[in-house]
């Protein structure tokens, strides 16, 4: 019976398990949790349940270790694993992998004519100090990536850098569109962050 491909928080924890080359559920969370996507659930729910799910698919393969007064579980990827985690990255690349993103704030800024004006500036001014904040944060991630020795880590967080910019300019657009006023510190020029 051939194993069903990877989902993408399947594909992802596989991903960070071949990443750290061995670690515990404890650790997987860890990388979810300090990561700037807000996509993926960095619960024990989400995590634990879903690291077994893999061993009972042969994805992963663990070994019972003490951790100071707790025991825990030492993952590795196995070959099936390693192979799904290849056929997860692609190619192929489905329809899936190229699509827009599910985005919360583009779903919100089709419908903020139902707001009144004053609601509408106040809600594109959070949402550009919020991004700003980001950026600071992605900026500092970026400069550390720098410093590391993968280069695959580094393009991963300039691309979100990047993607991080897009929006705010995009922002920017939709604040001159609507006829909104923007703070001086968050229409900076996009090329300087």
């Amino acid at each position: 019976m051939k194993t069903p491909a990877p989902s993408e928080l399947e594909g992802t924890v596989l991903g960070v398990v071949w990443m750290l080359e061995s670690c515990t559920a404890y650790a997987v969370r860890g990388v979810f949790r300090d990561s700037p996507t807000a996509n993926w659930s960095a619960s024990a729910g989400a995590i634990y349940p879903l690291m077994r799910r893999l061993e009972e698919r042969g994805l992963l393969v663990s070994e019972s270790r003490q951790q100071g007064q707790r025991p825990s579980r030492l993952y590795r990827v196995t070959r099936a694993g390693l192979s799904a985690l290849r056929g997860w990255i692609g190619p192929p690349i489905t329809p899936t992998t190229v699509a827009l993103p599910p985005d919360p704030l583009r779903a919100r800024l089709r419908f903020l004519g139902a707001l009144p004006r004053r609601r509408r500036a106040d809600f594109i001014a959070r949402i550009l100090d919020a991004l700003h904040h980001q950026l600071t944060e992605l900026e500092s991630l970026f400069v550390e990536a720098e410093t590391q020795d993968d280069v695959y880590w580094k393009l991963a967080v300039g691309g979100g850098l990047r993607m991080a910019r897009a929006r705010r300019e995009w922002l920017i657009e939709v604040a001159t569109t609507l006829d909104i006023e923007v703070g001086a510190a968050t229409a900076t020029n996009p090329e300087s962050a």
